[in-house]
């Protein structure tokens, strides 16, 4: 009895001792509660946060969707404004631009409007080992041909980083698409090299009777016996009125802007979604720094140094981002370093736009469009610094000329040549003014000139670079006529002349 009532004392004894330590230890973790009560607050509410994060991501399928709209609104909203184009503008700005629709609502009438199967056509063939921008001058001969002649345009070009180009933008026909894969079961064709493509022998005159006229790019001679003027003569004399110097040229310009300007629905989201990650700020300078194969043979080595002093010039300290396209990264990396603190350097997710002239045979599909991506930002900046002896230079300029306001005036600076144009191996039969003299930009047609004519396969043109400065300082370029037979100088073309390929090309067809 007495061991019970002891035992059970023991017991209680236990318990109480056990319900103090229990309260002591509640006390205590009150305390340490209540002294870290804000961090427990934010550890709580942050992973509150991330389990419903969690649970939207498991369950709500629609969050992720307004997620990648919201990533891709910035570079909408930038891409929609660069591509826009003002209500109110001058009086010239407005005719040229009038001029510029007429164009394209011509072009797009000759390749999407009427019947499918009555439609005559031009197809552009190229076997020329070259890059882009060399590839895409070539290539506007032919639009240029359609345009004369009332044809529907097709490009086969299967080898290069040109490969694919039609996928990007809405250069060839859309509606009547199908007929480029029927063009050689077509029985009536006929190659510009042929003499049966021509009426006679004596007046270069085009058949235009043929279904199909094929232009084939070479790097050799026989060139196409005649090449027609495309340009309306009522067109030329008032882009002369407007002030347009060189209305061949402007013309051209156009149609490159056809071929290059107009993304497809799939690319401008593609467009878009880069532009948000770039996240440009306005105002922007673009620079395309080409080195590579042009060096020694076309152009000189220009540094870094000269372009960002170009840049610097341009912007009077108030542009915020330097878009650099460079096949040379040790280029673009200096160039970061020099501008640090005066812009921020921007550049393409995958710069190939000079580095693809290494690799002329990659066909992906990235390759065309990162080329793209870079001619888009380079055009569409407020100024550009370039070199004119780069075809992409020079495409920089006729890029901005098809754009608002349809005049590059003063917005691209070369850092080398004049800005000129050429049909590279292509000779219609032409008048030349040629000098005695090696000519410079302001020299005129005096006495020691001469009028020749010359016939095609007779005489070409042998581009050389000559260190000939003008009043500018600048480089201009210089082309010797050649005889094929004894290799003899002829004489100088007039760069006047020389910058509207082929010189004056004999205009046939008004275009009303």
């Amino acid at each position: 009895m007495l061991a019970s009532m002891r035992s059970g004392k023991l017991a209680r004894l236990f318990l109480n001792l056990v319900s103090v330590f229990c309260l002591i230890e509640l006390l205590y973790f009150l305390m340490i509660m209540t002294i870290n009560q804000p961090a427990y607050d934010n550890w709580n509410a942050d992973l509150k946060n991330e389990i419903i994060a969690l649970e939207d991501r498991m369950s709500r399928k629609e969050v992720l969707k307004v997620e990648k709209v919201e990533e891709g609104k910035v570079g909408r909203e930038y891409l929609e404004n660069m591509l826009k184009i003002p209500d109110h503008m001058d009086a010239k700005t407005r005719r040229l631009k009038d001029i510029h629709d007429f164009i394209y609502e011509t072009l797009d009438k000759l390749q999407n409007e009427g019947d499918c199967e009555e439609k005559k056509i031009v197809q552009c063939h190229n076997s020329v080992m070259s890059g882009f921008g060399s590839t895409i001058h070539r290539h506007v001969i032919c639009l240029h041909i359609a345009f004369a002649l009332g044809r529907a345009f097709f490009i086969e070009h299967d080898y290069s980083s040109f490969n694919g180009l039609a996928a990007f933008t809405r250069m060839e026909s859309g509606k009547c698409a199908y007929l480029k894969n029927k063009i050689p079961e077509i029985k009536s064709k006929c190659n510009f090299k042929d003499p049966k493509c021509y009426l006679n022998k004596d007046n270069f005159e085009i058949d235009n009777s043929y279904k199909v006229l094929e232009f084939t790019h070479e790097a050799n001679f026989p060139a196409p016996k005649y090449i027609p003027g495309t340009l309306p003569k009522n067109m030329e004399k008032e882009l002369y009125d407007l002030g347009v110097k060189e209305p061949w040229h402007w013309f051209t310009s156009q149609l490159l802007g056809y071929m290059i300007l107009r993304p497809n629905h799939e690319f401008k989201e593609k467009l878009a979604q880069s532009l948000d990650v770039i996240q440009f700020q306005k105002p922007v300078i673009s620079m395309h720094v080409r080195r590579g194969d042009k060096i020694g043979s076309e152009s000189h080595f220009i540094d870094e140094s000269t372009f960002v002093k170009a840049a610097l010039a341009k912007s009077n300290h108030t542009y915020a981002d330097l878009y650099v396209a460079s096949g040379e990264k040790s280029a673009i990396m200096k160039i970061k370093k020099m501008v640090t603190g005066k812009f921020r350097v921007r550049q393409s997710p995958a710069n190939k736009l000079s580095s693809i002239l290494v690799k002329r045979d990659d066909k992906s599909k990235n390759t065309m469009e990162n080329i793209l991506f870079d001619l888009y930002m380079l055009a569409h900046a407020d100024h550009s610094i370039v070199t004119f002896s780069s075809n992409v230079g020079r495409l920089v300029w006729e890029l901005k000329t098809a754009m608002y306001p349809y005049d590059a005036k003063d917005t691209v600076v070369s850092l080398d040549s004049r800005l000129f144009y050429g049909w590279y191996d292509y000779h219609a039969r032409q008048t030349y003014y040629l000098s005695t003299k090696e000519n410079k930009a302001s020299y005129p047609v005096g006495k020691d000139s001469i009028v020749m004519e010359y016939n095609v396969g007779e005489l070409f043109l042998h581009h050389h670079k000559r260190r000939v400065t003008d009043d500018h300082g600048k480089f201009v370029n210089l082309s010797l006529v050649t005889s094929r037979s004894n290799h003899k100088s002829k004489g100088y073309v007039l760069s006047d002349d020389f910058t509207e390929w082929p010189g004056k090309p004999h205009y046939k067809n008004d275009i009303a």
